[in-house]
């Protein structure tokens, strides 16, 4: 019984050796997994941040664009730049488009 006792310890020590390099192992493979997802997130970040900073851009230069011709259109029809209610009309307009830009790169971001 002394020899079968040593051969099922000296088995389970085994035993116990292949289950803890399978544990090191698969904790290596799960902290890669990780690291190339964190990654990827981090990519997908930076991408968002582009996408933000150039929509920014394109809804600035369109609403300069619009005012642009709001203001060629009361030009057109004589009317006084100084005008309260004109001024009122363009500010309103410039309001507006300003808020839409903040939400729509705010919502990117």
């Amino acid at each position: 019984m002394g020899a079968a006792g040593a051969a099922a310890g000296g088995l389970s020590l085994a035993a116990t050796g292949f289950k803890m390099l399978g544990d090191y192992t698969s904790s290596r493979a799960m902290a890669g997994a990780d690291v190339y997802q964190s990654e990827l997130l981090e990519q997908q970040a930076t991408y968002g941040r582009l996408k933000a900073t150039q929509t920014n851009a394109q809804i600035t230069k369109n609403l300069a664009i619009t005012l642009g011709h709001v203001d060629a259109v009361r030009a057109a029809m004589h009317t006084d730049p100084t005008s309260p209610t004109g001024a009122a009309v363009r500010g309103e307009m410039e309001a507006t488009g300003q808020m839409r830009k903040e939400i729509t790169v705010e919502n990117i971001m």
